[in-house]
Protein backbone atom coordinates (compact mmCIF):
# COMPACT_ATOMS: atom_id res chain seq x y z
CA UNK A 1 0.00 0.00 0.00
CA UNK A 2 2.85 2.39 0.82
CA UNK A 3 4.53 1.76 -2.54
CA UNK A 4 1.21 2.36 -4.33
CA UNK A 5 0.69 5.64 -2.46
CA UNK A 6 4.23 6.81 -3.35
CA UNK A 7 3.57 5.97 -7.01
CA UNK A 8 0.24 7.81 -6.86
CA UNK A 9 1.90 10.97 -5.49
CA UNK A 10 4.64 10.75 -8.13
CA UNK A 11 2.01 10.40 -10.85
CA UNK A 12 0.04 13.34 -9.45
CA UNK A 13 3.15 15.53 -9.39
CA UNK A 14 3.91 14.64 -13.00
CA UNK A 15 0.32 15.28 -14.09
CA UNK A 16 0.28 18.66 -12.32
CA UNK A 17 3.68 19.81 -13.57
CA UNK A 18 2.04 22.39 -15.83
CA UNK A 19 -0.09 23.87 -13.01
CA UNK A 20 1.06 27.34 -11.94
CA UNK A 21 1.89 27.66 -9.17
CA UNK A 22 2.64 23.95 -8.66
CA UNK A 23 0.34 22.28 -6.14
CA UNK A 24 1.46 20.84 -2.81
CA UNK A 25 0.78 17.16 -2.10
CA UNK A 26 0.57 15.51 1.31
CA UNK A 27 -0.38 12.03 2.45
CA UNK A 28 -2.83 12.86 5.23
CA UNK A 29 -3.94 9.31 6.11
CA UNK A 30 -3.26 5.74 5.03
CA UNK A 31 -5.19 6.06 1.79
CA UNK A 32 -5.67 9.81 1.47
CA UNK A 33 -3.66 12.35 -0.45
CA UNK A 34 -4.44 16.02 -0.02
CA UNK A 35 -3.73 18.47 -2.81
CA UNK A 36 -3.33 22.18 -2.18
CA UNK A 37 -3.96 24.35 -5.24
CA UNK A 38 -2.71 27.83 -4.38
CA UNK A 39 -4.21 31.05 -5.71
CA UNK A 40 -7.12 29.32 -7.45
CA UNK A 41 -10.43 31.00 -6.68
CA UNK A 42 -12.51 29.89 -9.64
CA UNK A 43 -14.55 26.75 -8.89
CA UNK A 44 -14.53 25.71 -12.55
CA UNK A 45 -10.71 25.71 -12.53
CA UNK A 46 -10.67 23.64 -9.33
CA UNK A 47 -13.05 21.11 -10.88
CA UNK A 48 -11.02 20.92 -14.09
CA UNK A 49 -7.73 20.41 -12.21
CA UNK A 50 -9.32 17.86 -9.86
CA UNK A 51 -10.84 15.84 -12.69
CA UNK A 52 -7.47 15.80 -14.44
CA UNK A 53 -5.76 14.53 -11.29
CA UNK A 54 -8.41 11.88 -10.65
CA UNK A 55 -8.17 10.70 -14.25
CA UNK A 56 -4.42 10.19 -13.94
CA UNK A 57 -5.03 8.00 -10.87
CA UNK A 58 -7.55 5.85 -12.75
CA UNK A 59 -4.79 4.58 -15.04
CA UNK A 60 -3.39 1.19 -13.95
CA UNK A 61 -0.37 1.06 -11.65
CA UNK A 62 2.33 -1.54 -12.31
CA UNK A 63 4.16 -2.57 -9.14
CA UNK A 64 6.33 -5.61 -8.51
CA UNK A 65 4.95 -7.44 -11.52
CA UNK A 66 1.31 -6.80 -10.61
CA UNK A 67 -1.29 -4.44 -12.00
CA UNK A 68 -3.34 -2.34 -9.57
CA UNK A 69 -6.44 -0.28 -10.32
CA UNK A 70 -7.77 2.29 -7.88
CA UNK A 71 -11.03 4.19 -7.85
CA UNK A 72 -10.13 7.66 -6.61
CA UNK A 73 -12.62 10.11 -5.14
CA UNK A 74 -12.21 13.79 -4.42
CA UNK A 75 -13.56 16.13 -1.79
CA UNK A 76 -13.12 19.83 -2.52
CA UNK A 77 -12.92 22.66 -0.03
CA UNK A 78 -12.06 26.24 -0.98
CA UNK A 79 -10.43 28.79 1.29
CA UNK A 80 -11.85 31.09 2.68
CA UNK A 81 -15.42 30.09 1.71
CA UNK A 82 -15.31 26.63 3.30
CA UNK A 83 -12.80 27.26 6.08
CA UNK A 84 -10.86 30.14 7.55
CA UNK A 85 -7.65 28.10 7.98
CA UNK A 86 -5.85 25.31 6.23
CA UNK A 87 -7.06 22.85 8.86
CA UNK A 88 -10.73 23.86 8.61
CA UNK A 89 -10.61 23.87 4.80
CA UNK A 90 -9.12 20.35 4.85
CA UNK A 91 -11.92 19.30 7.23
CA UNK A 92 -14.46 20.71 4.76
CA UNK A 93 -12.84 18.74 1.94
CA UNK A 94 -13.04 15.56 4.04
CA UNK A 95 -16.73 16.17 4.71
CA UNK A 96 -17.23 16.63 0.96
CA UNK A 97 -15.37 13.38 0.36
CA UNK A 98 -17.69 11.56 2.76
CA UNK A 99 -20.58 12.52 0.47
CA UNK A 100 -19.19 10.01 -2.04
CA UNK A 101 -20.51 7.13 0.03
CA UNK A 102 -24.06 8.48 -0.13
CA UNK A 103 -24.21 9.72 -3.71
CA UNK A 104 -21.83 7.50 -5.66
CA UNK A 105 -20.13 10.39 -7.47
CA UNK A 106 -16.36 10.77 -7.52
CA UNK A 107 -15.97 14.53 -6.99
CA UNK A 108 -17.77 16.68 -4.43
CA UNK A 109 -17.60 20.27 -3.28
CA UNK A 110 -18.12 21.01 0.39
CA UNK A 111 -21.67 21.88 1.37
CA UNK A 112 -22.23 23.51 4.77
CA UNK A 113 -25.86 22.32 4.92
CA UNK A 114 -24.73 18.75 4.40
CA UNK A 115 -22.09 19.18 7.12
CA UNK A 116 -24.70 20.38 9.61
CA UNK A 117 -27.02 17.50 8.71
CA UNK A 118 -24.18 14.99 9.06
CA UNK A 119 -23.21 16.38 12.47
CA UNK A 120 -26.84 16.23 13.65
CA UNK A 121 -27.15 12.65 12.39
CA UNK A 122 -24.02 11.65 14.31
CA UNK A 123 -25.35 13.28 17.49
CA UNK A 124 -28.68 11.44 17.08
CA UNK A 125 -26.83 8.13 16.56
CA UNK A 126 -24.84 8.69 19.75
CA UNK A 127 -27.96 9.64 21.72
CA UNK A 128 -29.95 6.73 20.29
CA UNK A 129 -27.40 4.23 21.61
CA UNK A 130 -28.27 5.24 25.18
CA UNK A 131 -31.97 5.91 24.64
CA UNK A 132 -33.23 2.42 25.47
CA UNK A 133 -31.17 2.07 28.65
CA UNK A 134 -32.33 5.44 29.93
CA UNK A 135 -36.03 4.84 29.23
CA UNK A 136 -36.40 7.35 26.39
CA UNK A 137 -38.01 4.81 24.02
CA UNK A 138 -41.60 3.73 24.53
CA UNK A 139 -44.36 1.89 22.73
CA UNK A 140 -47.67 3.46 21.81
CA UNK A 141 -50.57 1.39 20.59
CA UNK A 142 -52.90 2.59 17.89
CA UNK A 143 -56.17 0.78 17.23
CA UNK A 144 -56.84 -0.50 13.72
CA UNK A 145 -60.51 -0.05 12.89
CA UNK A 146 -62.57 -1.16 9.92
CA UNK A 147 -63.97 1.96 8.30
CA UNK A 148 -67.29 0.44 7.24
CA UNK A 149 -68.61 -0.69 10.62
CA UNK A 150 -66.06 0.65 13.12
CA UNK A 151 -65.09 -2.85 14.22
CA UNK A 152 -61.74 -3.17 16.04
CA UNK A 153 -59.36 -5.27 13.95
CA UNK A 154 -56.29 -5.10 16.17
CA UNK A 155 -53.55 -2.75 17.26
CA UNK A 156 -50.44 -1.35 15.71
CA UNK A 157 -47.40 -0.93 17.98
CA UNK A 158 -45.52 2.32 17.38
CA UNK A 159 -42.07 3.07 18.75
CA UNK A 160 -41.67 6.59 20.15
CA UNK A 161 -38.53 8.42 21.27
CA UNK A 162 -38.66 11.35 23.66
CA UNK A 163 -35.20 12.89 23.79
CA UNK A 164 -34.44 14.63 27.11
CA UNK A 165 -33.22 17.84 25.43
CA UNK A 166 -34.83 17.82 21.97
CA UNK A 167 -38.22 16.41 22.95
CA UNK A 168 -40.09 14.01 20.67
CA UNK A 169 -38.01 12.74 17.73
CA UNK A 170 -39.95 11.77 14.59
CA UNK A 171 -39.86 8.04 13.77
CA UNK A 172 -38.79 8.98 10.23
CA UNK A 173 -35.58 10.38 11.79
CA UNK A 174 -34.63 7.62 14.22
CA UNK A 175 -36.00 4.37 12.73
CA UNK A 176 -33.61 4.47 9.71
CA UNK A 177 -30.73 5.10 12.16
CA UNK A 178 -31.79 2.11 14.25
CA UNK A 179 -31.90 -0.08 11.17
CA UNK A 180 -28.29 0.89 10.37
CA UNK A 181 -26.92 0.39 13.90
Amino acid sequence: ADALMRCAVDRLRESASSFQPPPEFARTSSFEISVLLRHVQDAAMVIEASERLLETLRQPFHLEGQVFHIQPNGGLGMYPNDGNSGESTLKAARVALSMHAHEGRTLHFYNADYDRALAQRQRLEDDLRGALASGQLSLAYQPLMRVGDGRLLGFEALLRWTHPAAGPIAPSEFIPLMEEL
